[in-house]
């Protein structure tokens, strides 16, 4: 239990640094995503692997 606690803990602290490097690549190119996250749903999985949203809500 505490290596998935562990490993889902790397994962989001990857994500959110890759979410922060995107968002700064965006800003670069004059595009602000205020809604840009880490997607809480893909967190809930037995083997979660988190996914960045571009944009919150909203879906058809």
């Amino acid at each position: 239990m505490a290596e998935s606690k562990a490993y889902l803990t790397l994962c989001v602290e990857e994500a959110e640094e890759t979410m922060k490097e995107l968002r700064a690549a965006l800003a670069r190119a004059g595009i602000i995503l205020p809604s840009l996250r880490i997607d809480p749903t893909s967190l809930t999985r037995e083997a979660p692997c988190p996914l960045i949203e571009l944009e919150g809500g909203g879906r058809a």
